[in-house]
């Protein structure tokens, strides 16, 4: 039984360090990103925003614009995010 708030604190503090690992187990191998939804994007093939696997529990998503300069043939994008090199592979986004 509880009888006061250092019982309470004492009770509370190993659920709540167990349910700390546990959700940074789960949580560590997703991205915390909000993705990106834009198919047409001419960047996409190369943006961890786009290709990154999304998680199965909470992911936002998002469809960011690129600006596009015809004159110059140069697409920017700020949300453009470069997907990491252990990450990269000939094939976009399997994941639905």
């Amino acid at each position: 039984m509880i009888k006061d708030a250092r019982t309470f604190t004492l009770a509370v503090r190993p659920c709540f360090c167990i349910a700390y690992v546990i959700g940074r187990l789960i949580f560590k191998i997703m991205p915390d990103i909000t993705m990106c939804t834009n198919e047409d994007c001419p960047i996409s093939y190369s943006c961890w925003r786009f290709n990154c696997p999304p998680s199965k529990y909470a992911q936002s998503y998002q469809k960011f614009e690129p600006k596009i300069d015809e004159v110059l043939d140069e697409v920017e994008c700020k949300m453009y995010l470069e997907t990491p090199n252990n990450e990269k592979s000939d094939v976009v986004r399997l994941w639905g």
